[in-house]
């Protein structure tokens, strides 16, 4: 066999190995890249089911101070401007996409104002654990609202940050707090009347 043919066979092999080196390489990264994000959807998974106020979900830890106050910030603009009867101001920022829930200003009230009274004629409201998820940049606020005529509810505010500001999402797991009956008076036993002396 010729040089030039010797040298063509090699330059041929050294090709092959350089192309099969090339494609194990892109299929080696493609399916690092398959297992990492397999990985990351498995983490979601796992995030998702995992309760947010629950200590074994490492996403969402206590919020810092600063997260607390601006959460509890945004929550009290939109009670108090539901006690004002201001539902256009209420369904402002810091209220995200409200828009997408309900068709008009008036349908929300309506709704809120017929099933929600611990919200729309609020009273009072308690905060609870306020944890946040510094990746998603977002907030769950527990909290306990009481309306006007005493009866209360539990709920959990979810806000995210925008323009470093916290938006209400979405409010979930509302629960009415069952009223306790009033105390019922035990019956006295009745008096007994004595009866008429005889005439002597």
């Amino acid at each position: 066999m010729k040089r030039s043919h010797i040298v063509l066979v090699v330059l041929v092999i050294l090709s092959t190995l350089a192309t099969s080196v090339a494609w194990i390489g892109q299929k080696s990264a493609r399916e690092r890249g398959e297992a990492q994000e397999e990985t990351q959807k498995q983490a979601k998974i796992l995030r998702d089911r995992t309760p947010i106020f629950s200590s074994k979900n490492k996403y969402w830890q206590p919020a810092p101070e600063a997260v607390r106050a601006a959460a509890q910030a945004a929550i009290l603009f939109q009670l108090q401007a539901f006690k004002r009867d201001d539902y256009f101001a209420a369904t402002r920022p810091p209220v995200a996409n409200w828009q997408k829930r309900f068709p008009s200003v008036a349908v929300f009230r309506a709704m809120l104002k017929q099933f929600f009274p611990q919200f729309a004629r609020n009273k009072s409201v308690k905060f609870g654990a306020i944890r946040w998820n510094a990746e998603e940049k977002r907030v769950a606020v527990r909290t306990t609202l009481t309306s006007m005529d005493g009866t209360a509810c539990t709920a959990v505010y979810l806000l995210s940050a925008e323009n470093d500001k916290y938006m209400i999402e979405i409010i979930l797991n509302i629960f009415v707090v069952p009223q306790k009956p009033a105390p019922v008076s035990p019956l006295r036993p009745a008096r007994k009347i004595p009866a008429p002396k005889a005439a002597a």
